[in-house]
């Protein structure tokens, strides 16, 4: 396969996030109301709903947030006024600084979770690969390639099209695993890994447990966003989960981090080159902090997805 790579400097996603309001009628058929949604900066959107004989009415909401705000969770609320009675609801909306390359175009190897997707439609064009795609397209058009947590287990079609992902890494891609348990991965004839990977049981499961950079200056840590101490903040339920044991020397330990009083494990993420390319392990549990927008597991998933030859 040809590599085909794009040079792009980092760029911010699209600040301008859409979000949807649905309400629920309970009044008669045809009973209007006035939704006023209040915005974080203070401001509101008004918007007349109609239902008409549907029982359900959905607005949909646009914010460009104004660049004097911080990062930060901020609240949402929804006001519906109907017939002289009026009823809300809150939600949060998380403004979190996440750096991709402009032109950053990743395939998808989803498994059972629907995760990877929503963390992606922010702000990154993606596929998702079904079976035709693995076994016969072509991978040159893509910048990474991820696979989904326990891909290995989920999709027969990918492990059959193990061997040209990596040839695809080879070539010049780069290859995202997300974790998977041992006995989905250490029996598999020929290795799913390009160098010998072992997977274990352990696992961190303090999701405050302390981080050391054992390469601060690697790329991984590096671009499009430099990771730092309060990246590992307010993560949720763990860090990290069967992590590798056993690997071959190729591979570059990123990260150290344990439960307290247990030994240091080093391999929440591992990285190897191979041929042209880049090749990926992460056992972070990275797809729960997608799910509840920690901004410092965005930012290291920006990462994860952004090869370095994007860096101009």
């Amino acid at each position: 396969m040809a590599s085909s790579r794009k040079k792009t400097p980092p760029g911010k996603n699209d600040p301008s996030a859409p979000f949807r309001i649905e309400v629920t009628r309970h009044a008669a058929a045809g009973t209007t109301a006035e939704l006023v949604v209040q915005l974080p900066d203070g401001t509101q959107r008004r918007t007349e709903l109609d239902p008409g004989q549907a029982r359900r009415a959905s607005t949909r909401v646009e914010w460009t947030p104004d660049s004097k705000i911080k990062p930060g969770t901020y609240p949402v609320k929804a006001v519906l006024n109907s017939q002289g009675n009026s009823c809300e609801a809150q939600a949060s909306v998380v403004l979190a600084d996440v750096r991709v390359p402009e032109s950053l175009e990743v395939g998808v190897i989803q498994s059972y979770d629907q995760t990877l997707p929503d963390a992606l439609k922010a702000a990154v064009d993606f596929s998702l690969l079904n079976e035709a795609d693995l076994l016969r397209g072509d991978f040159t058009r893509f910048d990474a390639i991820l696979v989904d947590i326990r891909g290995y287990l989920e999709r027969k079609d990918l492990v059959a099209a193990n061997p040209r992902l990596l040839d695809y890494v080879r070539q010049g891609g780069r290859l995202v695993v997300f974790y998977h348990k041992s006995f989905d991965w250490n029996d598999a004839d020929p290795p799913f890994a390009p160098y010998p990977l072992k997977l274990a049981g352990s696992r961190v499961t303090r999701e405050d447990a302390p981080v050391t950079a054992l390469n601060p200056m690697h790329p991984l840590l590096r671009y499009p966003n430099v990771i730092e101490k309060q990246d590992w903040a307010n993560w949720v339920q763990e860090r990290g989960l069967y992590f590798p044991d056993t690997y071959d020397s190729h591979y570059q330990e990123i990260v150290s981090m344990s439960d307290p009083g247990s030994e240091p494990l080093k391999g929440a993420i591992l990285y190897a080159t191979y041929g042209k390319g880049e090749y990926i392990y992460t056992s972070l549990a990275l797809y729960r902090q997608l799910r509840a927008c920690v901004p410092g597991g965005f930012r290291l998933f920006a990462n994860l997805i952004s090869p370095k030859d994007l860096v101009p």
